[in-house]
């Protein structure tokens, strides 16, 4: 249990030492379910890549020009954000490239594509892709150059 120092206000000390304990383990029980959602979903998401991803220059090119009301801009900024977190969670939570991968091709900003096919790139990024597709029983990526 965590200690308080004492405070001149004592009475009021019995009142947030549960509540400083109910926000650690909040977040202790919060980070472990995004770790464990998030190895849970990487292998989903790649097995439901097209198999030519990564040789497409219009896989990752942002929605062509039609109807943008407000719901499409909501679509983009949520995208954004949750791309932006999921490579947060790649490099400072260590949770590996391929999560860094996934958030990067969510999200809408320039030279996304080459970013992308550079990690894809490396060695052992791509051999575990072509593991898990394999383990799917399906046909494996298109190599980028």
């Amino acid at each position: 249990m965590l200690e308080f120092p004492r405070y001149q206000y004592e009475g009021c000390l019995p009142l947030a030492a549960p509540l400083a304990n109910a926000w650690v383990w909040a977040g202790v029980i919060g980070t472990a379910a995004i770790w464990i959602l998030i190895i849970a979903l990487t292998p989903v998401a790649v097995r439901r890549l097209p198999r030519d991803c990564f040789v497409n220059d219009d896989y990752f090119k942002f929605p062509g020009k039609g109807e943008r009301g407000a719901l499409f801009w909501i679509k983009v900024l949520f995208r954004n954000i949750a791309g932006a977190a999921l490579v947060l969670i790649g490099t400072v939570g260590l949770q590996g490239v391929l999560i860094v991968m996934l958030g990067l091709g969510i999200m809408d900003i320039p030279g996304k594509a080459k970013c992308v096919r550079w990690l894809a790139k490396i060695g052992f990024v791509w051999r575990t892709m072509a593991r898990i597709r394999e383990k799917a029983g399906l046909e494996p990526l298109a190599k980028p150059e």
